[in-house]
């Protein structure tokens, strides 16, 4: 019987059924918009259903969710401060990693980057290795492989530390059975949302550019007050001469907010339950209270359960503990990106017009293209509607943590 998996605006292109798939049937290749989706060869498919099995869109109940009842709400950052500066945020991942990989016998999976403007999960087991995975990424990475090259080193007694994105993350514990394993370690990204590589291509063309050097360059620092003002990240793009270009007028990321994959707009992980060990972020809703961490940079963690606490528990990071009703990181309780304001489904169109109309429409730049006006008109009125079912998600919540003191 011909499988049924999630549906096209469901799939977050985790690869969960491509890994599970024993006869290789299933492929992720990325589709006309810039989407890593499932290809089903039917003349491979013995139609076994395992991947509907392993789909954690269509098991999303077995999934094995941690109470947020239980978390510690963390401010926390690496004491090494080059780590830091190497990281987009605090640079907890890159000091676990660190700490982990000292200890021998263990495995850390991550993104890498490539000159084609795409991103893949890898593994590695070195620390002069580290840099490769390190640092944010804002376009989705293929993990296709990967969930199968864990469970290898799971069997052969090796341990694992793996970081990806919430649906990533859920994909690897589809893969494994829905169980949460003792020598799986895993951490994952408060994530707003994926862009397609149409949307780093268009902006690296716009831009006269190769590719892109590095989502989150924190060489002139982390966040400088008033905070969303003068924060100092920047993406950075290797040109055709070599050089590196310092994008100030945030080009990349006036795109990004109007390209995110569908499912990104519905996501059943943006929710206070995590599924993950770690959930990590950057600290912008506390930034106040350290302002001493505006070059260097400052997380907000989540340590979701004891495995979480144990990857903290190190003379390597700095913690300082908040409570439960001051986590306002709005993507942790309602998806970032509202579905009525994407051009994800036209991309295949828009990436055939000059670069400069291309970069005009995804951007919303009304000023160059007046034409654009109607629709940053009716963007700004969805985008408005989604803000207060945001702020009624975060109302819920904290009504929730009073209800149950009391």
């Amino acid at each position: 019987m011909i499988p049924h998996l999630a549906s096209l605006n469901q799939c977050t292109g985790c690869s969960a059924c491509s890994d599970t798939c024993r006869h290789n049937a299933i492929t992720m290749r990325y589709n006309k918009n810039g989407f890593l989706t499932p290809t089903i060869n039917y003349d491979k498919c013995i139609g076994c259903k395992a991947c509907e099995r392993a789909c954690p869109i269509l098991n999303i109940d077995k999934l094995p969710f941690n109470s947020i009842k239980k978390a510690q709400h963390l401010a926390a950052w690496s004491n090494n401060d080059e780590v830091c500066l190497n990281s987009s945020s605090g640079g907890i991942f890159s000091q676990i990693a660190i700490n982990l990989l000292r200890k021998g016998n263990f495995v850390v999976f991550g993104s890498m980057a490539s000159k084609g403007n795409t991103c893949k999960h890898r593994s590695i087991k070195h620390i002069e290795e580290l840099n490769v995975i390190a640092g944010t990424k804002y376009i989705q990475s293929n993990t296709e492989g990967s969930y199968k090259e864990v469970r290898k080193a799971l069997q052969e007694g090796m341990k694992v530390f793996y970081c990806g994105t919430p649906c990533q993350i859920a994909g690897l514990y589809a893969f494994l059975g829905y169980k949460n394993l003792p020598s799986l370690y895993t951490a994952e990204l408060i994530c707003h949302g994926i862009a397609s590589n149409i949307t780093a291509d268009i902006t690296t063309t716009y831009i006269g550019a190769n590719y892109i050097e590095s989502f989150r360059d924190k060489k002139e620092g982390w966040c400088k007050p008033p905070l969303n003002r003068a924060c100092q990240q920047q993406v950075t793009y290797k040109m055709k001469d070599g050089s590196l270009y310092r994008d100030k007028a945030r080009l990349f990321t006036k795109a990004f907010v109007s390209t995110h994959r569908i499912s990104c707009t519905s996501c059943l992980f943006a929710q206070p339950n995590r599924i993950a060990d770690l959930s990590l972020g950057d600290l912008w809703g506390l930034y106040n209270k350290y302002p001493q961490r505006g070059d260097l940079g400052a997380s907000l963690v989540l340590a979701n359960n004891n495995k979480g606490l144990e990857l903290l528990n190190t003379g390597s990071i700095t913690t300082y503990q908040h409570k439960l009703e001051e986590l306002n990181c709005y993507t942790l309780f309602y998806p970032g990106a509202c579905k009525y304001t994407q051009l994800s489904n036209i991309l295949f169109l828009i990436k055939k017009l000059p670069s400069r109309t291309a970069y005009n429409i995804i951007s919303l730049n009304w000023r160059n293209n007046p034409f654009l006006l109607p629709l940053c008109i009716l963007n700004y009125f969805f985008n408005r509607k989604h803000h207060k079912k945001i702020i009624s998600a975060i109302k819920r919540f904290q009504k929730e943590l009073t209800h149950n003191k009391n």
